[in-house]
């Protein structure tokens, strides 16, 4: 059964309550989400490699109980899984995601030399695969990766970890994610090939990313001639959208 939900924009800080030895992603002023997440350090292991742990939802910290998000009278549970198809299960994707490519703690290094500050990774918006498994960074190494799917995410387009398609969606070609949609139509056939142990598979595809476009003569750009045909540009720097512009902007 399919469920419509409308978009909505969300907005999670993370915070260790060290009374009750938890942790609450909470959601700030402007989030359209609301909802705060608590989840144990135990359940939080066991959502990293795979979705098997569980979080509460609470409409406030402070309240005693917790919402039933899939409650029955059959089964009166008031934990939700991690993976839920649902808005804090899409949060909780993002929170596990960090630790998967080692982003928390770690500070980027901008593949554009003009850009001399570090790119801070405890904020999602700045994550990029370029980044991912202690790769163009800068500073100290991160505390924490998954090894494993850096492997998988090394060497194949298949899934390594729990989330592997939220990981490497930034990629223009490469990643474990099959193609629907192609030059304006519906992709009409997909392929499966299935190798014996004793193949060479073929068909791997190195992932690119067009996440920076390099000067033309190495240090600055040739101007644009003007083409008179109508077209435009808009970048959007409202709340949601990828785009962010640093905190020096007047």
């Amino acid at each position: 059964m399919g469920e419509w939900r409308n978009a909505g924009f969300f907005s999670y800080t993370l915070s260790w309550d060290a009374t009750n030895e938890v942790f609450w992603l909470s959601p700030t002023a402007n989030s359209q989400i609301q909802g705060y997440i608590k989840i144990t350090a135990d359940q939080l292991a066991q959502s990293i490699y795979s979705s098997l742990g569980t979080v509460e939802i609470y409409t406030s910290p402070t309240d005693a109980e917790p919402y039933a998000v899939y409650s029955t009278s059959t089964d009166p549970t008031s934990e939700m899984n991690v993976g839920a198809n649902n808005q804090w299960g899409k949060i909780l994707q993002q929170f596990t995601n960090g630790f998967t490519a080692g982003y928390y703690g770690a500070t980027g290094a901008s593949l554009n030399d003009q850009v001399t500050a570090g790119i801070d990774l405890n904020k999602n918006y700045n994550w990029d695969p370029t980044y991912a498994f202690a790769n163009n960074l800068t500073g100290t190494a991160p505390l924490f990766y998954d090894h494993y799917s850096k492997v998988f995410f090394d060497n194949t387009n298949s899934y390594g970890s729990t989330y592997s398609d939220a990981l490497m969606a930034a990629f223009n070609q490469g990643g474990p994610l099959l193609p629907t949609y192609q030059n304006g139509a519906n992709i009409s056939t997909l392929t499966v090939n299935l190798y014996a142990d004793t193949d060479t598979p073929a068909g791997y595809v190195t992932p690119e990313i067009n996440n920076y476009i390099a000067p033309t003569n190495g240090t600055t750009y040739e101007i644009a001639t003007y083409q008179d045909n109508m077209s435009s540009i808009t970048l959007d720097f409202g709340s949601g959208q990828a785009m962010i512009l640093d905190d020096d902007v007047p």
